[in-house]
């Protein structure tokens, strides 16, 4: 036999590691994926998914929010914090965003902080609906992170 040969050889690949569809970098369908993740509690996928977005998009905050909502349901407080600070960063107007760091910082021990994300929460104009829907529950958090801050520096002192 002279020559080179060639055989066709079966390669067998990881259908979760090799994906053939095009790489989606549209915001909204990242996001859309994302938060299907979410519903089902898949935080690994919902946190590639959402670490997709913020590459694609690193100058909108709602990258930054759905990655901030994915690491509070990984209970990763820090990572949370991170990202959501980056997204009222980006636009200071929304009230999801301060909402929610206000929780991602209560979950970090970061309570007078928090108590100041919830204030701004509660000074942002036009909220939504659903925003205003959570008044009742973030003037209790913005109460019980006061009281339970107080708790603690008086227990250090």
């Amino acid at each position: 036999m002279t020559g080179v040969q060639t055989c066709a050889l079966p390669i067998f690949e990881d259908p979760k590691a090799v994906s053939h569809e095009p790489e989606e970098r549209e915001l909204a369908v990242l996001v859309a994926r994302t938060e299907d993740h979410l519903a089902v509690a898949d935080v690994g996928a919902a946190e590639l998914t959402a670490r997709d977005a913020v590459a694609a998009n690193p100058e909108e905050s709602v990258a930054y929010l759905i990655l901030g909502r994915v690491m509070l349901a990984a209970n990763r407080f820090d990572d949370a914090v991170q990202s959501l600070s980056d997204a009222v960063e980006l636009d200071d107007t929304s009230a999801q965003g301060f909402r929610l760091l206000g929780v991602a910082l209560v979950g970090a021990g970061q309570l007078k902080d928090a108590q100041s994300a919830w204030r701004r929460w509660l000074e942002l104009p036009g909220r939504t609906p659903h925003e205003k829907s959570h008044q009742a529950a973030i003037e209790r958090y913005l109460e019980a992170a006061k009281v339970l801050e107080y708790a603690l520096r008086e227990r250090h002192e």
